[in-house]
């Protein structure tokens, strides 16, 4: 990857555009937190980076940082060594979102014109450390035994394609959609059939990035997010019928 080309830190960690700074410097970092972007146990920038990263005062940071403390997703170290960490069991997802089936296709759609774009100009664009990058997500995916674990490996595949595209908007706009998206997958990922056709997807989708062929890297992705649909419908049916059952 070129010198110029955006990464994740860079898209994510930009100079913010809104007022309320405090709440977005918190809400950025608890996206990412909650994505698995930052993992479990690892140490944030210092608070005088990410308010250089962020355009913003160290006041700033560090009020932020004292919401996250607060909402249980980072913990704080002081003297040597000392700095903001990830919790080891931060509570990465939040309930389960129910959508009704149009707002989900809808959202599917998104989600297929982002992550379809994104593999398109990644496959033609992927280095090798960018490729043994992913296949480290994607053997995440398959060791992961949990689904939370599971969402956070798809997750963080679809946002890197986004970064290998090179594409800053694309990246900032996938991680604004999986803090959507990503929820409503966990029902998906807590079924052992579900999640081995989407080892079986993220295995396709690898191998046409390694090929370097870009409208299968793209059906691959869009295929990926069509089945999912169609497992997130079943799972609410199957969950509605229990219910019902139940009464």
């Amino acid at each position: 990857m070129s010198a110029s080309a955006p990464t994740l830190t860079s898209a994510f960690l930009g100079p913010l555009r809104t007022d309320s700074r405090r709440s977005e410097v918190e809400r950025r970092l608890a996206d990412s937190i909650r994505l698995g972007l930052i993992a479990e146990r690892e140490q944030l920038p210092s608070e005088e980076t990410l308010a250089q990263q962020l355009e913003v005062s160290v006041v700033t940071v560090r009020e932020a940082l004292a919401g996250l403390r607060a909402r249980g997703l980072i913990t704080t170290r002081r003297g040597r060594g000392g700095g903001s960490f990830v919790s080891p069991d931060p509570p990465l997802l939040q309930a389960e979102v129910r959508v009704s089936p149009t707002e989900l296709r809808d959202l599917a759609e998104h989600q297929a014109a982002i992550a379809g774009r994104s593999a398109w100009l990644a496959a033609q664009k992927a280095s090798p450390r960018d490729l043994e990058r992913l296949r480290g997500l994607v053997d995440a995916y398959t060791a992961a035994t949990a689904a939370s674990a599971r969402v956070r490996a798809d997750s963080g595949i679809l946002v890197d394609l986004a970064t290998v595209a090179q594409s800053p908007r694309l990246t900032r706009a996938q991680l604004t959609l999986q803090i959507e998206w990503a929820p409503l997958t966990l029902m998906v990922h807590a079924d052992e059939h579900a999640a081995g056709r989407v080892r079986a997807d993220l295995e396709d989708l690898l191998g046409a990035l390694g090929d370097a062929e870009p409208p299968r890297a793209r059906q691959s992705v869009e295929a990926h997010i069509a089945a999912n649909v169609t497992d997130i419908l079943r799972a609410h049916v199957a969950a509605l019928r229990g219910g019902l059952a139940g009464q």
